[in-house]
C-alpha cells in the first residue's frame, strides 16, 4: 500500500547504510536485478503491449512491413492470438507484406477520408520546381464528423453559450458569422481555430503541421503535414507551396462558413463518384 508521505521522508534500509535509493536495484521492491517485476502483475496484458510496441516501431519506420508481419506471424504461432490478423508467413515477396497491412491496419482503412491537393515542391535530385499530390484531411469533414460523434463537444459548446458571464471571447461575438446568425435567429457557429507549427522529426529536417482546434474542448484535429525540405525553392521562400495549401484551407473553411458541403473540389473540378464524399448537404444535422 502507498502511504501519504513524501519519498524523502521514508527511512529505507539503503539510506541507513548510506546508499542512495537509485543505486539499489531493488529499492522500490518491484524489480529484481534482471529488471523483472516481483509483484503480482497477472492483470497486465503483455500480448497487447507487445503488439502495440511492434505497431509503434512500424509506424515510425523503425522496422519494415516485412519485419512487422513476420514477427506477428511468429507471435501468433507462439500462442498470441490477437497477432494473427497482422501476421504474414515468411518467404513471401516483399510487396505482399505492405499490401496485407493495407487491408488490416485501421489507419489504412480510413483512406476515404483523404483528400489530395497538387503542391509545388522541391524533390531531391530534380532541378527546378516539381509537383506532388499530397494527401490531406479536409477540416469541414473532420469537424462535421467530430460534432456528430462527440456529445461532449456539443454539451460543452452549449454551456459556453449559456454561461454568464460568457466563456467565449469578444472576438467570437463580434465575428460577422456570429452577428449574422444572431440577427437571423439561426444556430450559432462553432468556434474553430487554426494552429500552424513546425515539428522537428530529425536533426536535419522538420515538418509544418496544421491543426484545427475545437475551442470548446481544446481538441486538435491534424489536417496536413508538409516537410520543410520539400517546400518550393524557386526563390519564393516556400510561398508557391504555402499558397496552394492556403487556397485549399480557404475552400474548406468557406464550406464551414456556408454550412454546406462543397459541390466541387477546391480547384473547381467535380468530385469523382468513387470519392464517397457528401456534397451539398447541411452540417450538424
Amino acid at each position: 500500500m502507498f502511504r501519504a508521505r513524501h519519498s524523502w521522508e521514508a527511512e529505507s534500509p539503503e539510506r541507513k547504510r548510506g546508499r542512495h535509493s537509485w543505486e539499489s536495484p531493488s529499492a522500490s521492491g518491484d524489480e529484481d536485478e534482471t529488471g523483472s517485476s516481483s509483484s503480482d502483475d497477472d492483470d497486465t496484458n503483455y500480448a497487447e503491449q507487445f503488439i502495440q510496441h511492434q505497431l509503434d516501431l512500424y509506424m515510425i519506420r523503425a522496422i519494415t512491413a516485412q519485419d512487422f508481419c513476420i514477427s506477428m506471424w511468429l507471435a501468433a504461432k507462439s500462442g498470441i492470438a490477437p497477432a494473427e490478423r497482422y501476421g504474414y508467413k515468411p518467404g513471401a515477396p516483399s510487396g505482399h507484406y505492405q499490401r496485407h497491412l493495407s487491408q488490416v491496419l485501421e489507419c489504412f482503412l480510413d483512406r476515404d477520408w483523404l483528400y489530395h491537393i497538387d503542391l509545388a515542391v522541391t524533390k531531391e535530385g530534380v532541378k527546378g520546381r516539381s509537383h506532388m499530390r499530397m494527401p490531406v484531411l479536409c477540416p469541414h469533414e473532420l469537424i462535421d464528423h467530430t460534432w456528430k460523434s462527440s456529445p461532449a463537444l456539443r454539451v460543452r459548446f452549449a454551456e459556453m453559450l449559456c454561461s454568464t458571464p460568457s466563456l467565449l471571447p469578444p472576438a467570437y461575438w463580434d465575428h460577422p458569422l456570429v452577428v449574422r446568425a444572431r440577427e437571423s435567429n439561426q444556430e450559432l457557429p462553432l468556434p474553430v481555430g487554426l494552429f500552424i507549427d513546425a515539428v522537428p522529426y530529425s536533426l536535419v529536417d522538420s515538418a509544418v503541421g496544421l491543426w484545427c482546434i475545437l475551442e470548446p474542448t481544446g481538441e486538435r484535429l491534424l489536417v496536413s503535414v508538409l516537410r520543410k525540405q520539400m517546400l518550393c525553392s524557386c526563390g519564393c521562400r516556400g510561398w508557391c507551396s504555402y499558397r496552394l495549401l492556403f487556397d485549399w484551407l480557404a475552400w474548406s473553411f468557406t464550406a464551414l462558413a456556408d454550412g454546406r458541403f462543397p459541390l466541387r473540389q477546391h480547384n473547381g473540378d467535380i468530385f469523382l463518384k468513387s470519392g464517397g464524399r457528401v456534397r451539398g448537404a447541411s452540417y450538424f444535422s
